[in-house]
């Protein structure tokens, strides 16, 4: 029983972070009215705006499938232990062994998006470009800081598991 404690305490921190990618989009989105409503008509202004309208849009539309997906996630692993507490072990162990796998590849791949738009915004003179490289910037910087929140909740539940 004590796993699936566990299990419950790795998806509510899973949910959070579909409920923090959502924040993120909203967030986001406010910044793109904000160009649109209250800053001037620039080019670097238009390219923020079309950016994180954009990049906004994505990540609520993220948010809200990666929250239901893990409340899915989490009825179907209840359905599973309570058919075989074995077999729900095993299938959670190779699930998370990916989990933990991933992750890195993950965080490079954000950090590698963030990376890429500084050199967009050093490499180029365009200022909508650099709009669309600070929204992008702004959304991975979020991202990252999210999912490096969510790692220990990864690395506990794992952890449980090899206990059982």
């Amino acid at each position: 029983m004590e796993i699936l404690k566990s299990l419950e305490t790795y998806t509510v921190a899973q949910k959070m972070v579909g409920i923090n990618f959502i924040i993120t989009g909203i967030g986001l989105l406010i910044i793109s009215a904000m160009c649109q409503f209250i800053l001037s008509n620039s080019e670097l202004t238009n390219g923020l705006k079309i950016g994180t309208l954009v990049c906004g849009i994505f990540i609520l539309i993220g948010g809200v499938g990666y929250k239901n997906f893990s409340a899915k996630t989490e009825a179907k692993q209840i359905e599973i232990y309570n058919q075989s507490k074995t077999e729900f072990i095993d299938q959670e162990n190779i699930r998370m062994e990916k989990v933990v796998k991933d992750y890195p590849i993950y965080q490079v791949a954000f950090g590698t998006f963030i990376i890429l738009s500084i050199l967009l915004v050093w490499l180029t003179n365009k200022p909508f470009w650099h709009g669309i490289a600070f929204s992008i910037m702004i959304l991975f910087t979020a991202v990252m800081v999210i999912e490096a929140f969510s790692h220990k909740s990864i690395t506990d539940y794992k952890f449980e598991l090899e206990k059982e």
